[in-house]
C-alpha cells in the first residue's frame, strides 16, 4: 500500500511540474514512472494529461526552433574552437529532428532514413517545407 501511495505521489508531482521540490532520487523515479503506460493511463483517467494544443501554434514553435537551430548550425561550422566536429554533429542532428517534426506537422512524408539526414535528403525536406509555405 505504501508503494502505491508513493507511486501516486510521485506521478502527481511529475505531471504537475512539482518535481523540482522532490528529492533527487524521488524525482528520478517520478520522471521514469510518468513515461510508462501505467502513468499515461492514470493521467488520462484522472485528467492530469496535457491539454490539446493548437496545430498552428505547434508549427509556429517548430519554425522558431528551426530558425534558432539554423543559426546554431552556422555558428558551429564557423567556429575555430576545439570540439568543432561534436558541435556541428549535435546541432545538425537537432536541426534534422525539428525539420522532420515540421514535416509531420504539415503532412509531408519525411524520408525513412535512420540516423542523420544526408545533405540531399535535408535539401529535399527543406524544399518540400518551403513548397508548403513553411518559412524559418
Amino acid at each position: 500500500m505504501l508503494i502505491l501511495l508513493l507511486y501516486l505521489a510521485v506521478l502527481v508531482a511529475a505531471s504537475t511540474g512539482a518535481v523540482a521540490r522532490l528529492p533527487r532520487w524521488l524525482a528520478t523515479i517520478g520522471s521514469q514512472l510518468g513515461s510508462t503506460r501505467v502513468g499515461t493511463a492514470l493521467r488520462q483517467r484522472f485528467g492530469r494529461g496535457r491539454p490539446e494544443s493548437d496545430p498552428a501554434v505547434d508549427l509556429l514553435l517548430r519554425t522558431l526552433e528551426l530558425r534558432r537551430l539554423s543559426t546554431e548550425v552556422q555558428r558551429a561550422y564557423a567556429t575555430t574552437e576545439p570540439g568543432k566536429y561534436q558541435r556541428v554533429r549535435a546541432s545538425v542532428g537537432a536541426y534534422d529532428d525539428v525539420l522532420l517534426e515540421c514535416c509531420r506537422a504539415v503532412g509531408v512524408d519525411p524520408p525513412a532514413a535512420r540516423g542523420p539526414l544526408t545533405t540531399i535528403e535535408r535539401f529535399d525536406v527543406e524544399t518540400c517545407l518551403l513548397a508548403k509555405d513553411v518559412q524559418w
